[in-house]
């Protein structure tokens, strides 16, 4: 796929051309291989615009940023906030799975799993395959991949979401949680449904929430 096919939608500049052909989509540098667009993150610990040189030198032929980076050789491109731009990207490189199943978002301080496959259990007891992203990890079929977080990166939920389609899903539960929705992991998904089970303090402090009106 072309750079500017999976920029489309978005608002940024660029400092070289958008005809290049993109092979891969990371936002991992020690995943980087020859033709990947690098998509540089600010982490709660670990700022991976430090690594735009490196990728550009495994092989990177664009760089997506929020700030100036050196990646020689790679187009730079600069946007206002990689999070967002990293989850219209994803779902572009993955050809929009959501929009090949209904797709319910539960989010909530408590109930977000029990919820989730409640509803799984309803909608295949009627004959509707569905696969969920969640606490337990990407489950669809008898297919179990744990994940490292209640709602995975934007790159991942997409990843997920397409195999659910490809395995013949008609649906997907997604909980959303509520750093999930803070970081933009699910941007770029439009809901059929959204379920909210409840709210109470929780999540503050350390790498979550600042506070409980941030939270709410």
């Amino acid at each position: 796929m072309l750079l500017k096919g999976l920029l489309s939608g978005l608002q940024y500049s660029c400092s070289g051309p958008l005809d290049v052909e993109i092979e891969d989509v990371v936002y991992d540098s020690r995943k980087v291989r020859k033709g990947s667009l690098f998509i540089c993150l600010c982490g709660s610990s670990v700022d991976s615009h430090e690594f735009a040189g490196a990728a550009a030198a495994a092989g990177a032929v664009a760089v997506l940023a929020q700030k100036p980076v050196e990646c020689a050789g790679a187009v730079l491109v600069l946007v206002d906030d990689t999070r967002i731009a990293m989850a219209q990207v994803a779902a572009a490189w993955l050809h929009h799975p959501a929009e090949e199943m209904t797709v319910v978002g539960i989010t909530g301080t408590k109930g977000k799993t029990t919820t989730s496959y409640m509803i799984r259990s309803i909608l295949e007891a009627g004959g509707i395959k569905t696969g969920v992203i969640g606490t337990i990890g990407a489950v669809f079929g008898d297919t179990v991949i744990k994940t490292d977080n209640t709602t995975p990166e934007s790159y991942d939920v997409q990843k997920y979401l397409r195999m659910m389609a490809d395995a013949g899903c008609k649906a997907a539960v997604l909980e959303a949680s509520s750093i999930g929705l803070k970081d933009h992991r699910v941007d770029g998904i439009l809901f059929d449904y959204g379920l909210f089970t409840n709210f109470s303090p929780d999540h503050i402090g350390g790498k979550e929430h600042k506070d409980v009106k941030e939270y709410m």
